[in-house]
């Protein structure tokens, strides 16, 4: 605790470990005497392990604007070694966004598909498409750009973001050689958004394109 105070979190790390290795081997030998593990005992080991989680955090916090791949790398072991903690998710969504902010677009993507999976209906987990599809977008895999924007137009309250989403997904399908879907996208688009004018006719003279190559009159 005084190590924590000082905010010497690397130090406070190994103490509380080595606190929740004895208070573990406490509660086993008390578990084989009195067959049950006190509330008192329960009680101190999760506070211990609270403590131990946020000085990993802290720890992370630190080397974000000084060396954010460490940063990351402390966000990450977080839930490795306390999966169950209540800063677990602070901790890998921030690891995703610093991962955005540096470019590094894979290892953003194998946070962010890991989080969504875990945390499907967390509030954060909300604009993970959008992340998503940026992330995609700069590695070139166009498909799986469009698929998230697709994702993005079902939770979107702005119109217009709706519209720019659709008719993009609908060119990023193209650029993956995917027609089918491309067709399918541009048509949703012309149906749902008649303005802007110009666009629309845009779109419906791509859709004629499609139609022409594929001889459907």
């Amino acid at each position: 605790n005084s190590f924590y105070q000082q905010k010497r979190y690397h130090q406070a790390e190994i103490h509380y470990a080595l606190a929740i290795a004895l208070l573990t081997n406490e509660m086993s030998n008390a578990k084989g005497a009195k067959g049950a593990k006190s509330k008192k005992q329960i009680k101190r080991k999760t506070k211990v392990q609270s403590l131990l989680a946020s000085t990993i955090y802290f720890q992370a916090q630190s080397f974000q604007k000084t060396s954010p791949h460490l940063a990351v790398k402390h966000y990450l072991r977080l839930g490795k070694i306390l999966p169950k903690s209540r800063y677990r998710i602070n901790a890998e969504f921030d690891a995703a966004n610093l991962l955005l902010e540096h470019e590094l677009w894979q290892p953003a993507i194998n946070v962010l598909v890991a989080f969504k999976k875990r945390y499907p209906k967390h509030k954060y987990t909300a604009s993970i498409p959008a992340k998503l599809a940026k992330s995609y977008e700069h590695l070139k895999m166009w498909e799986l750009a469009a698929g998230q924007l697709l994702v993005m137009i079902k939770t979107a309250n702005s119109v217009e973001l709706k519209r720019e989403a659709q008719y993009t997904a609908a060119e990023y399908y193209s650029k993956a050689g995917n027609t089918e879907k491309a067709r399918e996208s541009y048509r949703t688009y012309v149906h749902t958004y008649p303005q802007p004018f110009a666009v629309a006719q845009e779109v419906r003279l791509k859709m004629s394109e499609f139609y022409l190559a594929s001889k459907e009159s």
